[in-house]
């Protein structure tokens, strides 16, 4: 089972890139719910829940097919 907690592109996404960008250098990626299944499937992962857990995070469960 693999669980990922990512950033969804979103407005507060947006201001979530900013925040680290410009306090820590840091660029993050901003994914999709959609790119980050494509992602997984094409890894070999079947996503059982994707789900939104605040205004910025989703967490993502899948688990490998074979």
């Amino acid at each position: 089972v693999l669980v990922i907690h990512y950033p969804r592109r979103s407005l507060f996404g947006f201001i979530y890139f900013l925040f680290h960008f410009i306090l820590h250098g840091i660029k993050i990626k901003l994914f999709t719910k959609k790119e980050i299944e494509i992602l997984l499937k094409n890894n070999g992962f079947l996503v059982e829940k994707n789900e939104n857990a605040d205004v910025i995070i989703s967490i993502i469960k899948a688990k490998n097919q074979t």
